[in-house]
């Protein structure tokens, strides 16, 4: 799949999606990391359902068949610069999405070995 056509399947995952930023694999030591940023648009909060839909999204398309480590940042689609706060979102994913999560200061949701069949429940 090109990088066009992974960018258009994140972007198309749920109509808040503006647009996709960044959609790249990486190693770091032996992890394989998948960073993924987005544009959103609206004012309203991004919810769990929405979180859920673009990391599926993400996983189901993504360059490599395993992620050791998938890095998510929602970006406001009026402002790049803007982080939005995901971490009501991120609460809201079922406990079983990744064997670990972090949400740091910058804005960037990290989920340690994450299970695409528990955020594909979580995003209906």
């Amino acid at each position: 799949m090109s990088q066009e056509e992974l960018f258009s399947r994140i972007a198309s995952s749920d109509p808040r999606v503006a647009e996709t930023l960044v959609a790249s694999v990486y190693t770091s030591g032996f992890a394989d990391v998948y960073a993924v940023e987005v544009a959103i648009f609206g004012p309203d909060p991004v919810t769990s359902a929405t979180l859920a839909r673009v990391l599926t999204a993400a996983l189901e398309h993504a360059p490599k068949e395993s992620t050791d480590k998938l890095l998510f940042r929602a970006h406001s689609a009026d402002d790049a610069d803007a982080i939005l706060d995901i971490a009501t979102a991120a609460e809201g994913l079922p406990p079983t999405a990744a064997d670990t999560q972090f949400l740091d200061s910058t804005g960037m949701l990290s989920l340690g070995a994450p299970d695409l069949e528990s955020l594909r429940r979580a995003s209906q």
